[in-house]
């Protein structure tokens, strides 16, 4: 009986030099940890889900054995960015847009040519192969 009243003693004690501050902190990190879980839940449910959706469109089966979920993550966040900006443009946009992609080309392959000897890059289809590992 002795310990309890020793104990109840300690944490009146305690709870009498506890601040504000130190509260708030302490439940802003609990808030913190809980919706860092939860987003990592839903973000998880919501990737496999996309994952899904895109092995059935254009990956065959060894090929998704052979990547990586980063690697799959990664092209579904560009091929949703894409879809998303094109979305919202009107076909003569698009055009504008496929226009100034090709005159930026031009003036990366121009740069490129004047440093021929550092990256070995000779040709538009060249640059466009080398682009096309990152687009997927």
């Amino acid at each position: 009986m002795l310990t309890i009243t020793s104990w109840f003693g300690n944490l009146s004690i305690y709870y009498d030099n506890l601040s504000t501050y130190y509260v708030f902190t302490i439940l802003l990190s609990f808030l913190a940890v809980f919706l860092t879980w939860w987003f990592q839940e839903t973000q998880s449910k919501h990737l496999q889900h996309d994952m899904n959706e895109t092995e059935k469109d254009d990956h065959s089966p060894e090929t998704i054995e052979n990547e990586s979920i980063v690697t799959h993550y990664k092209k579904f966040r560009q091929k949703a960015i894409a879809e998303q900006l094109s979305a919202g443009l009107t076909p003569e946009q698009l055009e504008e847009e496929k226009e100034m992609e090709k005159k930026q080309l031009e003036a990366i392959l121009q740069l490129l040519k004047e440093q021929e000897d550092k990256f070995h890059v000779n040709s538009m289809e060249e640059l466009e192969d080398q682009l096309r590992l990152y687009r997927r």
